[in-house]
């Protein structure tokens, strides 16, 4: 209708408007603010920093050890796993941590992650000997140490490769290379 087509027409008209004192046509200064020029900050006292950091290190001290039990619907306690905190049934492992009990599944997993851990152990381990044995005993090859053709092939006689870029050409008439 006429009337939406005038309120369309006045929307258009809004955008090209800079209502903020802005040169930029669209630009908004409040939902943009990293792009136009801050304040320089303050610096932060050495008092505040240290005070701040030895409020930070009193909370992790007074960090809670997760609770292993929780009461269910009978109004029993019933233990709960250490690494997934869902109740333990029949059959509970000891965790890691004294008095933590896990499920089989759990432990069949931490078993795993462990033996992951000390297998990236002795492979890390492993490769620093390697390394350590190739400088020590001079093992290995490097680019400098492997010999060049061209001085034995010119004592020879033989002519040099050339130089640059060289390739075969199938020609399909013939059924050769060139």
């Amino acid at each position: 209708t006429k009337d939406e087509k005038a309120a369309f027409r006045q929307y258009e008209e809004k955008f090209g408007e800079n209502r903020d004192g802005t040169h930029a046509a669209g630009y908004n200064r409040k939902a943009f603010p990293w792009a136009v020029p801050q304040k320089e900050a303050k610096q932060t006292s050495d008092e505040v920093i240290q005070a701040t950091l030895a409020f930070k290190d009193k909370k992790q001290e007074k960090a809670r050890k997760p609770r292993l039990w929780d009461v269910d619907s009978d109004g029993e306690e019933v233990n709960l796993c250490s690494r997934c905190f869902m109740p333990i049934g029949q059959t509970a492992y000891e965790g890691k941590e004294k008095g933590s009990c896990v499920h089989p599944e759990c432990m069949a997993q931490v078993v795993v992650e462990d033996m992951a851990e000390a297998d990236a152990k002795m492979q890390k381990e492993e490769a620093e000997k390697k390394l350590k044995n190739r400088l020590e005993y001079d093992i290995g090859w490097r680019m400098d140490s492997v010999p060049k053709n061209e001085p034995l092939a010119e004592r020879m006689g033989c002519s040099p490769a050339p130089k640059g870029l060289t390739s075969l050409v199938y020609d399909e008439a013939t059924r050769s290379v060139r």
